[in-house]
Protein backbone atom coordinates (compact mmCIF):
# COMPACT_ATOMS: atom_id res chain seq x y z
CA UNK A 1 0.00 0.00 0.00
CA UNK A 2 2.94 2.43 0.72
CA UNK A 3 3.85 2.17 -3.12
CA UNK A 4 0.57 3.12 -4.07
CA UNK A 5 0.28 6.52 -2.00
CA UNK A 6 3.77 6.72 -2.84
CA UNK A 7 3.00 6.78 -6.89
CA UNK A 8 0.05 9.02 -6.03
CA UNK A 9 2.39 11.59 -4.48
CA UNK A 10 4.47 11.67 -7.31
CA UNK A 11 1.57 11.60 -9.70
CA UNK A 12 0.29 15.32 -7.76
CA UNK A 13 4.10 16.36 -7.54
CA UNK A 14 4.27 16.09 -11.36
CA UNK A 15 1.28 17.62 -12.02
CA UNK A 16 2.42 20.60 -9.99
CA UNK A 17 5.58 20.80 -11.54
CA UNK A 18 3.93 20.82 -15.31
CA UNK A 19 1.95 23.88 -14.32
CA UNK A 20 4.58 25.77 -12.86
CA UNK A 21 6.14 25.03 -15.81
CA UNK A 22 3.41 26.20 -18.43
CA UNK A 23 3.11 29.15 -16.32
CA UNK A 24 6.75 29.55 -16.84
CA UNK A 25 6.90 29.08 -20.61
CA UNK A 26 3.96 31.74 -20.88
CA UNK A 27 5.92 34.28 -18.27
CA UNK A 28 8.51 33.69 -21.28
CA UNK A 29 6.81 34.36 -23.96
CA UNK A 30 5.28 31.22 -25.63
CA UNK A 31 2.27 30.90 -27.43
CA UNK A 32 -0.61 28.37 -26.28
CA UNK A 33 -0.19 26.68 -29.90
CA UNK A 34 3.58 26.11 -28.72
CA UNK A 35 2.76 24.74 -25.55
CA UNK A 36 0.05 22.61 -26.57
CA UNK A 37 2.40 21.27 -29.34
CA UNK A 38 5.09 20.13 -26.47
CA UNK A 39 2.23 18.35 -24.47
CA UNK A 40 0.79 16.54 -27.90
CA UNK A 41 -2.61 18.91 -27.75
CA UNK A 42 -4.42 21.63 -29.34
CA UNK A 43 -3.61 25.14 -28.44
CA UNK A 44 -7.12 25.39 -26.89
CA UNK A 45 -6.99 22.31 -25.01
CA UNK A 46 -3.57 23.92 -23.57
CA UNK A 47 -5.23 26.98 -22.27
CA UNK A 48 -8.45 25.49 -21.07
CA UNK A 49 -6.44 23.09 -19.21
CA UNK A 50 -3.72 25.83 -17.71
CA UNK A 51 -5.02 29.42 -18.93
CA UNK A 52 -5.98 31.54 -16.49
CA UNK A 53 -9.31 33.75 -18.53
CA UNK A 54 -10.39 36.75 -17.37
CA UNK A 55 -13.99 38.25 -17.91
CA UNK A 56 -13.69 41.28 -20.65
CA UNK A 57 -15.96 42.70 -18.86
CA UNK A 58 -14.73 43.07 -15.29
CA UNK A 59 -11.25 41.69 -15.21
CA UNK A 60 -12.06 39.29 -12.89
CA UNK A 61 -10.58 35.92 -13.07
CA UNK A 62 -13.17 33.08 -14.80
CA UNK A 63 -13.96 30.45 -12.47
CA UNK A 64 -12.61 27.05 -13.43
CA UNK A 65 -14.03 23.88 -12.54
CA UNK A 66 -13.01 20.19 -12.17
CA UNK A 67 -13.46 18.24 -16.08
CA UNK A 68 -14.51 15.71 -13.65
CA UNK A 69 -17.98 17.71 -13.14
CA UNK A 70 -18.23 17.39 -16.88
CA UNK A 71 -17.60 13.76 -17.01
CA UNK A 72 -20.61 13.43 -14.25
CA UNK A 73 -22.96 14.87 -15.69
CA UNK A 74 -22.77 13.53 -18.75
CA UNK A 75 -23.19 10.15 -17.99
CA UNK A 76 -25.68 11.41 -15.71
CA UNK A 77 -27.22 12.93 -18.43
CA UNK A 78 -27.29 9.53 -20.90
CA UNK A 79 -28.69 7.13 -17.20
CA UNK A 80 -31.34 9.62 -16.69
CA UNK A 81 -32.33 9.27 -20.30
CA UNK A 82 -31.83 5.71 -20.88
CA UNK A 83 -34.28 5.96 -16.85
CA UNK A 84 -37.18 8.26 -18.94
CA UNK A 85 -36.38 10.66 -16.08
CA UNK A 86 -37.45 13.95 -18.42
CA UNK A 87 -38.29 16.63 -15.40
CA UNK A 88 -34.43 16.00 -14.52
CA UNK A 89 -33.13 15.75 -18.06
CA UNK A 90 -34.82 18.98 -18.55
CA UNK A 91 -33.00 19.98 -15.61
CA UNK A 92 -29.73 19.71 -16.87
CA UNK A 93 -30.28 21.49 -19.81
CA UNK A 94 -29.81 25.56 -20.80
CA UNK A 95 -33.34 27.37 -20.57
CA UNK A 96 -33.02 29.22 -24.36
CA UNK A 97 -31.92 24.85 -25.13
CA UNK A 98 -34.88 23.15 -24.01
CA UNK A 99 -37.32 24.25 -26.87
CA UNK A 100 -34.86 22.18 -29.00
CA UNK A 101 -34.08 19.47 -26.50
CA UNK A 102 -37.61 18.85 -25.84
CA UNK A 103 -37.82 15.11 -24.08
CA UNK A 104 -40.19 14.35 -27.11
CA UNK A 105 -36.91 14.98 -29.45
CA UNK A 106 -34.64 12.89 -27.01
CA UNK A 107 -36.65 10.16 -26.49
CA UNK A 108 -37.47 9.78 -30.08
CA UNK A 109 -33.71 9.86 -30.86
CA UNK A 110 -32.70 7.45 -28.15
CA UNK A 111 -35.53 5.19 -29.34
CA UNK A 112 -34.06 4.90 -33.14
CA UNK A 113 -30.47 4.36 -31.41
CA UNK A 114 -31.77 1.41 -29.11
CA UNK A 115 -33.80 -0.13 -31.89
CA UNK A 116 -30.84 -0.42 -34.16
CA UNK A 117 -28.49 -1.58 -30.95
CA UNK A 118 -30.81 -2.98 -28.44
CA UNK A 119 -31.01 -2.01 -24.60
CA UNK A 120 -28.46 0.59 -23.19
CA UNK A 121 -25.32 -1.07 -21.31
CA UNK A 122 -23.79 2.26 -19.98
CA UNK A 123 -21.28 4.88 -20.32
CA UNK A 124 -17.61 3.61 -20.57
CA UNK A 125 -14.12 5.75 -21.38
CA UNK A 126 -15.86 8.80 -20.53
CA UNK A 127 -13.72 12.04 -20.87
CA UNK A 128 -14.34 16.22 -21.07
CA UNK A 129 -12.71 17.92 -23.51
CA UNK A 130 -12.95 20.82 -25.81
CA UNK A 131 -15.55 21.82 -28.42
CA UNK A 132 -14.51 20.63 -32.19
CA UNK A 133 -16.39 20.13 -35.53
CA UNK A 134 -13.91 17.10 -36.12
CA UNK A 135 -15.25 14.50 -33.36
CA UNK A 136 -12.41 15.13 -31.70
CA UNK A 137 -11.79 12.93 -28.61
CA UNK A 138 -8.77 14.78 -26.80
CA UNK A 139 -9.10 14.53 -23.27
CA UNK A 140 -8.41 17.34 -20.43
CA UNK A 141 -7.48 17.05 -16.63
CA UNK A 142 -7.55 19.11 -13.89
CA UNK A 143 -9.54 22.39 -14.41
CA UNK A 144 -11.57 23.96 -17.29
CA UNK A 145 -13.72 26.87 -18.08
CA UNK A 146 -15.75 28.30 -20.40
CA UNK A 147 -17.88 25.83 -23.09
CA UNK A 148 -16.62 21.82 -22.63
CA UNK A 149 -17.52 19.10 -24.09
CA UNK A 150 -18.24 15.69 -22.44
CA UNK A 151 -17.52 12.52 -24.22
CA UNK A 152 -18.52 8.91 -23.54
CA UNK A 153 -19.20 5.88 -25.02
CA UNK A 154 -22.45 4.48 -25.14
CA UNK A 155 -22.70 0.64 -25.11
CA UNK A 156 -25.70 -1.21 -26.49
CA UNK A 157 -26.06 -4.88 -26.45
CA UNK A 158 -25.15 -4.89 -30.32
CA UNK A 159 -23.03 -1.78 -30.67
CA UNK A 160 -21.64 1.27 -29.02
CA UNK A 161 -22.15 4.73 -29.82
CA UNK A 162 -20.47 8.14 -29.06
CA UNK A 163 -22.60 10.85 -26.82
CA UNK A 164 -21.24 13.96 -26.86
CA UNK A 165 -22.83 16.99 -24.65
CA UNK A 166 -21.93 20.62 -24.83
CA UNK A 167 -21.94 22.23 -21.59
CA UNK A 168 -21.39 26.11 -20.92
CA UNK A 169 -19.61 27.98 -17.74
CA UNK A 170 -22.54 26.94 -15.53
CA UNK A 171 -22.75 23.34 -16.00
CA UNK A 172 -26.27 23.16 -18.29
CA UNK A 173 -26.30 21.70 -21.35
CA UNK A 174 -26.33 23.71 -24.44
CA UNK A 175 -25.98 20.99 -26.74
CA UNK A 176 -26.29 16.53 -27.28
CA UNK A 177 -25.10 14.58 -30.42
CA UNK A 178 -25.18 10.96 -30.29
CA UNK A 179 -22.46 9.84 -33.25
CA UNK A 180 -21.21 6.64 -34.63
CA UNK A 181 -17.82 5.86 -33.15
CA UNK A 182 -16.10 6.23 -36.53
CA UNK A 183 -17.59 9.94 -37.30
CA UNK A 184 -15.21 12.14 -38.44
CA UNK A 185 -17.54 15.61 -38.01
CA UNK A 186 -20.23 16.39 -35.57
CA UNK A 187 -21.14 20.16 -34.23
CA UNK A 188 -19.80 20.34 -31.15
Amino acid sequence: MDSIRQALQAIDAAQQQLHQAVHTARAQGHSWAEIGTALGVSRQAAFKRFGKPVNPYTGEPMPARPTSTITTLTEKLFNLINEGDWEKVTELIHPEDRAELSPEVIRDAWIATASDYGTFTGCHDTIATTASTKNGTEPLDGEITGLAVGVTTLRFEAGEYLGRVAFDRTNLIKGIYIVPTDATETFF
